[in-house]
């Protein structure tokens, strides 16, 4: 044996090279088999390797591995039947000592994931467990702990009680579904357990507003004695609970998914997010997100992702926009994400077309997704304006969500775009493209654009004059979708002739390449 093999560090880089990539070690999915088999065979190898491959196999662990397969095989009885999920049914009881052979596998488990499957149903097995618990010691290293499971015969209601798995490292906590009033007796005891807790996700799974009511002053409560919290997704939270977490000084990321019913100003709710750096919230009102808005001045907020219930007016949505030109940090905000939420276009005729310019004062942002129920205030004389003041966009997505109007931006402000933005990569943009500007007039090259989405943007006839001039604007454009593509439609007129340019694209870029090797020949 090489001498190297008695270093431990050494033994444990052999084992992680053959593990998951470090990026890849707290993703939600399984270990791929192959990565697994290698792991396991190494273990087997010799005693050397045993403990740095089980660590390895180890560290990412799954709920129903451990209390399936670590167990003494004589526990569980597999129950296999073609038309409802396999079920697992003890033999026998559970005593203390099924629970030697786990631990010895458990140590090593720094990440737990309890996740859904339509294949198997384990809720005799979590029933037996809650009867015959496993020690408080059974996970003294986890750290991260992620329960995603319902149970198939219960309606997919019934969330077991994750309480027996979690460690007293614990720093990260993601569950759900909350159903019923029963499931919020389990937050009292995650505050008490676990007040060092800096990440925090609640999923819910009920819409009733007396429920949701319920889930968040419940949630709150918790939130409230939660002090260190660096990231917290939740359904939403209460004044108190708001206030709470404004005033941390270690909160960088809030995600508040039903963000209702909440009323306040300015006079009642003392906050500052002194260090907030992501911000996501779904409200049903306009007007409670822009008094929200108004409570950031303070905050350094880089992302800001703001979902509507409904579909707000030019007019509120100018003030909207207006709030957060004059107090989101225009230093520091690198993305702004607003969308409508499907279903609330069906009177949208008076929504008029959502308006720009107070975005325009942040000269940093790399991402721009807005969606308006008629399109927005923006036309080939505008471009220009956007354009250069926003000269490090990436992402720019003006979608048209409701009724689709004529649209007032031409090839030639791509074009546009195309001069000032060098970094672009994805465009989204209801254009028309019926006129094609001469490629003589004025030659610009961008490499970066490689998605262009068009929506039912009409264009020009024959389609290889609007394929020249997007492939000799655009030197990296390789794909071009529709809005008929999200609605399975195949055979729309403007569909077939956005395609028709999609796939004269690589010959033409071909062509235009070989064009520039000729040229540094010559």
């Amino acid at each position: 044996m090489h001498r190297a093999l008695g270093i431990p560090e050494v033994v444990q880089m052999i084992c992680m090279e053959l593990g998951p990539p470090k990026d890849k070690v707290y993703c939600e999915g399984p270990m791929p088999p192959y990565e697994r088999t290698s792991l396991v065979a190494l273990a087997r190898t010799s005693t050397f390797f045993r403990d740095p491959a089980l660590d390895v196999l180890w560290f990412n662990a799954t709920v129903h591995r451990l209390l399936i397969y670590s167990v003494p095989p004589d526990l569980w009885e597999k129950i296999e039947d073609v038309d409802s999920p396999t079920r697992f049914r003890p033999t026998r009881a559970m005593t203390p000592n099924d629970w030697i052979r786990p631990h010895f596998y458990s140590t090593r488990a720094r990440v737990l994931r309890a996740i859904n499957t339509t294949s198997y149903d384990f809720i005799d097995v979590f029933a037996t467990v809650a009867l015959c618990p496993p020690p408080p010691t059974l996970f003294p290293n986890l750290h991260t702990v992620n329960w995603k499971v319902n149970f198939p015969s219960a309606g997919g209601k019934d969330l077991p009680d994750f309480r027996p798995f979690l460690g007293p490292r614990l720093a990260s906590l993601s569950f759900g579904s909350l159903f019923s009033g029963p499931h919020l007796s389990l937050l009292p005891h995650i505050a008490a357990a676990h007040p060092e807790l800096k990440k925090l996700a609640i999923k819910s799974g009920n819409d009733s507003v007396g429920q949701l009511l319920r889930l968040t002053s419940a949630i709150s409560t918790l939130v409230c004695a939660l002090h260190r919290l660096e990231s917290l997704d939740v359904i939403s939270l209460d004044l108190r609970a708001l206030e709470h977490v404004g005033q941390l000084p270690t909160l960088r990321s809030l995600t508040l998914r039903d963000h209702r019913y909440a009323s306040f100003s300015h006079a009642n709710v003392d906050v500052t997010f002194p260090v907030l750096k992501d911000l996501t919230v779904h409200s049903d009102s306009i007007h409670t997100m822009t008094k929200f808005i108004s409570l950031c001045s303070d905050s350094p907020v880089q992302a800001v992702d703001i979902n509507f219930f409904e579909s707000p007016d030019a007019t509120e949505m100018l003030v909207f926009y207006t709030t957060l030109s004059e107090h989101c940090s225009r230093a520091s905000l690198r993305q702004i994400t607003v969308k409508l939420s499907p279903g609330f276009f069906d009177d949208t005729a008076g929504a008029g077309r959502y308006s720009l310019e107070p975005l325009l004062n942040f000269p940093h942002l790399t991402t721009v997704e807005l969606d308006s129920p008629n399109g927005f205030d923006l036309d080939d004389g505008a471009v220009p304006t956007l354009a250069r003041a926003w000269p490090h966009l990436e992402e720019v997505v003006l979608r048209c969500a409701g009724r689709a109007t004529a649209p007032h931006v031409t090839l030639e402000g791509i074009r546009t775009l195309a001069h000032h933005c060098p970094a672009l990569r994805r465009l989204h943009l209801f254009l028309d493209a019926t006129v094609v500007p001469s490629l003589a007039d004025r030659r610009i090259r961008q490499d970066a654009l490689q998605h262009l989405e068009v929506e039912s943007s009409p264009l020009a006839t024959p389609t290889m004059a609007v394929a020249k001039f997007l492939s000799a604007t655009f030197s990296s454009l390789t794909v071009i979708s529709t809005a008929y593509e999200d609605v399975g439609i195949d055979d729309a007129a403007d569909h077939l002739a956005w395609k028709e340019v999609e796939g004269l694209l690589p010959d033409l870029l071909e062509i235009r390449e070989q064009e520039r090797r000729w040229a540094r020949l010559a």
